[in-house]
C-alpha cells in the first residue's frame, strides 16, 4: 500500500506554506484527512463543505472529485524549476480470473510509459493444474509516467485475466533544476480542473 501522509502537514488553511492544500473548482481548500493511498477528504477552508477527491492519471479529469497531479514550486526567489511524478500500483483487485493460468505465471499490462513495468504473479489457480486465477500478488508495482489504459493481463499461460488497478504517486522526477533558489522550495502537487493539490518539501539544493 502507499505511504500515508504525515498528519502534521494536514488541516491548517491559515498557514498554506506548511500544509497540504487542495485546489478545487472555484477556490482553494485543504486536506482534512487521508482516506487511502490516493484518496483524500477536502475541506473548503473551514466553510463546512467537504468532499472526497481521488487521484487519477488524466491531465484534466472530467469528473467532479477526480484529481491529477503536477509539481509546482512554492514561493522562493528562484524560478523555472519543473518536475513530474511517477505512478505505481498500490492495490490490485481481480475482476476476471480468466482461464488456463498456472502457478507462478508472470502477468504484465500492455502499453503505458514506464521505466519499470508492473508485474503480477499468480500464486494459485482454481482446481489442479491450469485454470482461472485464484490468488496473486503484485511482485513489481512498476514506475509509470503514463499508466496502461486497462488492467487486462498479458503473458503467462492463460488468457482473459483482468484486474482493477489503483495507482499512487511513487516518486518525483526533477526535469528542470531552475535557477536562483536561496532556500528549499515547496513543491505543490496540483490538480487542474476538478480535484486535489498537495504540497511536499524539497530537501536539498544543488
Amino acid at each position: 500500500m502507499g505511504r500515508p501522509l504525515n498528519k502534521r502537514n494536514l488541516g491548517d488553511p491559515s498557514d498554506p506554506g506548511f500544509q497540504l492544500v487542495i485546489n478545487i473548482k472555484g477556490g482553494t481548500s485543504f486536506i482534512l484527512n487521508q482516506k487511502g493511498s490516493s484518496r483524500f477528504t477536502a475541506d473548503d477552508d473551514g466553510s463546512g463543505s467537504q468532499g472526497l477527491v481521488t487521484l487519477v492519471n488524466e491531465q484534466f479529469p472530467d469528473a467532479v472529485g477526480e484529481a491529477s497531479i503536477e509539481i509546482r514550486v512554492g514561493e522562493n526567489p528562484g524560478e523555472d524549476a519543473e518536475a513530474t511524478s511517477t505512478l505505481t500500483i498500490v492495490n490490485a483487485t481481480l475482476i476476471d480470473a480468466g482461464t488456463g493460468y498456472t502457478f507462478n505465471d508472470s502477468l504484465t499490462f500492455a502499453e503505458g510509459t514506464f521505466t519499470e513495468g508492473a508485474v503480477i504473479t499468480v500464486t494459485s489457480t482454481v482446481g489442479e493444474g491450469a485454470g482461472p486465477i485464484a490468488t496473486f500478488n503484485v511482485s513489481t508495482p512498476g514506475t509509470y509516467t503514463v499508466i496502461p489504459p486497462s488492467g487486462n493481463a498479458v503473458g503467462g499461460t492463460g488468457n482473459e485475466g483482468a484486474f482493477s488497478l489503483e495507482w499512487g504517486v511513487g516518486g518525483i522526477i526533477v526535469t528542470a533544476a531552475g535557477t536562483g533558489y536561496v532556500n528549499l522550495p515547496l513543491m505543490q502537487i496540483a490538480a487542474p480542473g476538478e480535484g486535489s493539490t498537495a504540497t511536499g518539501a524539497v530537501t536539498s539544493l544543488d
